[in-house]
């Protein structure tokens, strides 16, 4: 039970983020990761945050997305 618990507030605390782009000739936007046909929009970061935002994972999501967006 405790190893439960660790793993779900290491969860919250570091979410997984992907970067999207847009699948050509569709309005749908996957994992550029996944699906590396996909392509990012110019000017516009899209990332898809897997946890919701809180105060415990603000730190780490900032620092996230400078370091995607300096990328």
């Amino acid at each position: 039970v405790a190893i439960s618990v660790v793993r779900v507030i290491l969860f919250i605390a570091r979410p997984r983020t992907s970067v999207l782009g847009n699948v050509p000739n569709t309005s749908v936007f996957r994992s550029i990761s996944q699906y590396p046909f996909a392509m990012s929009v110019p000017g516009v970061l899209v990332l898809q945050i897997n946890s919701p935002i809180y105060f415990a994972n603000s730190g780490y999501l900032r620092e996230r997305l400078v370091s995607v967006s300096l990328s």
